[in-house]
């Protein structure tokens, strides 16, 4: 029988977990990776590594972390997280964007998947406990729907997900970009053509997986970082204002007659009581945040500027 032949793009989570799935499957499998070996992984490296996904309760969780010791679970709230509340919560954050037949596809497989991450994939979970969990009288309450993240964060999340790969003998070619895809005269899949140190060269597959991230790559053969923040640049005096029930903001901005000199202040200030106390559970967990920012401009010339960017935060819990 002959074996189909997979091409992933990218070297994040979602990148890996197709390469290691296509492998399960009897695919011969190669990722391309635009970063080199040393900067690999992506978006993923940088996260805290969290996942969501329903689960009915603390059986679930055992099932998924089955190490949980016996005073583990006596000091620990799970609570549930129902597929209709992870659904209900994809579609709010997405404004009600997301296809729904995409979000149903994904609630009714999340769970199954970690469990296969973990079962397949080598990956190990624990709770949340410094992120999504606060104490009352002595119980530590889980709270949001995410309450799990990988052993290691982001980055012991890529280090299990590329070691699983090594293991399995998929091909990883560092330091290549894929520049087009190719196809039969009928318009089905054939390959790619990617580049490398070495030039241009073209890999035959039946099926190519695009999973290369969510924005681009600004420097060469570099990873973006998602501190990669472009600032307003202020052409006139102008404020702004936004208010809530849990916060407000303020912001600033000027230039100068000569357009030398620009500059912009922002004060945020939120308050989560009124969603804590929203809870069932009752606690005296009252997160406030507050924070004043200002980013200055001086154009000495068109080419040469100096700015100077400062924040102070103040956060009580």
């Amino acid at each position: 029988m002959t074996q189909n032949r997979v091409i992933v793009i990218g070297a994040g989570n979602a990148a890996l977990c197709a390469a290691i799935s296509a492998h399960e499957q009897g695919a011969i499998v190669t990722v391309i990776e635009k970063a080199s070996y040393e900067e690999r992984g992506g978006n993923t490296f940088f996260t805290g590594g969290g996942f969501r996904y329903p689960y009915d309760g603390l059986p679930d969780i055992q099932q998924l972390i089955p190490d949980l010791s016996v005073e583990e679970i006596k000091k620990i709230d799970v609570g549930t997280y129902p597929h209709k509340s992870m659904s209900d919560d994809l579609l709010r954050v997405s404004e009600g964007l997301a296809d729904e037949q995409m979000v149903v596809t994904l609630v009714e497989n999340a769970f199954d998947t970690v469990n296969w991450m973990r079962d397949y994939a080598s990956v190990r979970w624990v709770l949340m406990y410094g992120r999504q969990a606060y104490e009352v009288d002595g119980i530590l309450k889980f709270w949001g729907g995410m309450i799990t993240e990988a052993v290691g964060g982001g980055e012991g999340l890529s280090d299990s997900l590329f070691s699983t790969a090594e293991r399995l003998g998929i091909n990883i070619e560092y330091g290549s970009k894929m520049t087009k895809i190719l196809t039969h005269s009928t318009g089905a899949i054939s390959g790619i053509e990617l580049k490398n140190e070495a030039g241009f060269k073209t890999m035959e597959s039946e099926s190519v997986v695009l999973a290369a991230g969510g924005f681009q790559a600004k420097y060469g053969d570099k990873l973006s970082s998602d501190l990669d923040i472009t600032y307003r640049d202020p052409h006139s005096f102008g404020i702004r204002a936004e208010a809530s029930l849990l916060g407000a903001s303020i912001a600033a901005e000027t230039v100068s007659k000569d357009s030398k000199f620009s500059g912009i202040i922002g004060l945020r200030y939120r308050d989560n009581g009124l969603l804590i106390n929203s809870l069932e559970t009752e606690t005296n967990v009252r997160p406030i945040f507050a924070d004043i920012q200002t980013y200055l401009t001086y154009k000495f010339t068109d080419k040469f500027h100096l700015n100077f960017l400062g924040n102070i935060s103040l956060n009580k819990y």
